[in-house]
């Protein structure tokens, strides 16, 4: 421990930072970590020795990106000891988690490693999985267009056909000044991967994003929701190649519901809209126009239609059907048919 004190205070008296080297017992250090970490400060590293746990620690707040990533070269990140089964054990419930869409908490695993800052996380699925993919190749590529610097991207393979990608926030320049929240720039990150991996690795790969993990104990709930997002997409919006876990909720609902209420809505809607056979451009210009927030023009772009022409179609098909496509409830009632129809 002689090393981390004398490191810990050099880092103090160099950036003017408030950080700390604690121990407690290994009884006490679950409770301890939890009442730590809820106190809004993140434990950089920690380490067992002597039946006690020694970590240093600083308040997330005070600490920028840029500036955490900088202990990485001072502070080991992971706790020394921690074999390959530990991180085997721990990839395995993260798997368990995406693959049920729960959280066990009776079977949850410390994670084997330590952060000293954020990671971005991104699920990779790729749609044509018969051969294995080169991880290799896809670990060059995603270094390459991330960072050219040292530090590394991490590639999980969940199965055969899904990876768990996690990049440290300091390798995104823009984070610092628009900040983690940031939606977009999430959004466009992902959208480069899905461009990065179509053009050189030859793969038809859908990127799905989600805010990023300030730690590993929050990977659980990271792939629950990456595991809702799936579920949706694959069930109502199948032509989707890039999204976010905060997008697309009305479609996260309906994938929820019990199979009993999803037949006794379709059946509701029958009456409403389902008995007027409407046609494919109906049915299109209705789905796009709802993705579209009820925006005539911008519709109108996403049709190749001429605004007045859409205005036109608008007019027949609240003529058919009573429901006009331009007011919310109607809209919503439109849209949750055009849904369910595609899962007849």
């Amino acid at each position: 421990m002689e090393i981390w004190q004398r490191e810990v205070a050099r880092i103090r008296s160099t950036t003017k930072l408030t950080i700390g080297l604690f121990s407690c017992c290994e009884a006490e250090w679950p409770e301890q970590k939890r009442r730590y970490e809820q106190a809004d400060k993140e434990i950089v590293c920690y380490r067992r020795e002597s039946g006690q746990i020694w970590y240093v620690g600083i308040p997330r707040k005070e600490w920028p990106p840029s500036a955490r990533a900088l202990l990485s070269l001072l502070l080991s990140p992971e706790q020394p000891g921690a074999s390959s089964d530990q991180t085997d054990a721990y990839r395995d419930w993260l798997r368990s988690c995406f693959q049920t869409g729960t959280v066990d908490r009776t079977t949850a695993i410390e994670p084997p490693w330590q952060w000293y800052e954020a990671r971005a996380c991104f699920l990779l699925e790729r749609q044509r999985a018969e051969a294995p993919a080169d991880l290799s190749y896809w670990l060059q590529l995603l270094n390459d267009f991330v960072s050219s610097s040292e530090q590394k991207v991490t590639l999980f393979p969940l199965d055969h056909r899904d990876l768990l990608l996690l990049v440290p926030i300091s390798l995104f320049p823009e984070v610092e000044k628009n900040g983690q929240s940031d939606s977009q720039l999430w959004l466009d990150w992902a959208a480069g991967l899905h461009e990065l991996l179509s053009s050189e690795a030859g793969e038809t790969v859908r990127v799905l994003v989600t805010v990023p993990a300030v730690r590993p104990q929050l990977l659980p709930e990271t792939m629950q929701r990456f595991s809702r997002l799936r579920h949706a997409i694959n069930r109502f919006l199948p032509r989707i190649t890039v999204a976010a876990t905060w997008q697309h909720s009305l479609e996260q609902w309906a994938a929820s519901l019990d199979p009993s209420l999803t037949e006794a809505l379709a059946s509701s809607l029958q009456s409403l809209v389902y008995s007027h056979q409407l046609s494919e451009d109906q049915w299109e210009m209705i789905e796009t126009f709802c993705r579209h927030n009820l925006n005539t023009s911008e519709a109108a772009r996403a049709l190749f239609l001429h605004r007045n022409t859409l205005l036109y179609r608008l007019d027949k098909l609240a003529e058919v059907t009573k429901l006009d496509l331009r007011h919310f409830p109607d809209a919503l009632l439109l849209l949750l048919a055009a849904m369910f129809r595609q899962n007849d």
